[in-house]
């Protein structure tokens, strides 16, 4: 009985576990999972990428939701002289996939060698993802006046994957 029942719980966890979503990428591809169906979407980020990672992907009735960060070279790969050439640009990106097609797209630069701007991810605090980073809005040329910056900052909520991330921004200047 023990052992029936043993089998009966194993085979009720391999069928949860088949059915749920995951996301990964293959080259510049992404590649979603769900149970026995994959969807392919090819040319998401840049050839020769950096680092990239899935953060999320939430299925609501036929759509999927992802949610992935990567860092690419500024000028492409190979990395080139001149400005920005070994430079960076990073970015967390919001995907709305239906029927192996992406539906829309929200893109949040963090980190930018042609903007000058240096972000980081904050990471996971409960079902909350949070993207920081500081932007120059006003340089000041005369010594009497401080420079304006603005933080900004994205937060995606994997309890509402419909709704992408939202911004928040914020100006203040640095004595």
């Amino acid at each position: 009985m023990k052992r029936t029942i043993s089998i009966l719980l194993l085979a009720f966890a391999l069928a949860l576990t088949a059915s749920a979503q995951t996301a990964r990428f293959v080259g510049e591809s992404l590649v979603i999972s769900d149970g026995g169906h994959r969807i392919r979407l090819p040319d998401i980020i840049q050839q020769h990428p950096i680092a990239r990672c899935v953060h999320a992907v939430r299925k609501r009735q036929a759509d999927y939701y992802v949610l992935f960060g990567a860092s690419e070279w500024s000028r492409g790969y190979p990395p080139r002289n001149g400005n920005c050439g070994a430079g960076v640009e990073s970015h967390i990106t919001w995907l709305h996939v239906r029927d192996g097609k992406v539906l829309d797209r929200k893109v949040a630069l963090y980190e930018s060698c042609f903007t000058n701007r240096d972000g980081w991810a904050l990471g996971w605090h409960g079902s909350l993802f949070t993207v920081e980073t500081e932007d120059l809005v006003e340089d000041s040329a005369r010594a009497d006046k401080a420079a304006v910056w603005q933080t900004l900052k994205w937060t995606f909520d994997v309890r509402r994957p419909d709704a992408a991330f939202t911004e928040e921004q914020k100006e203040h200047t640095n004595p």
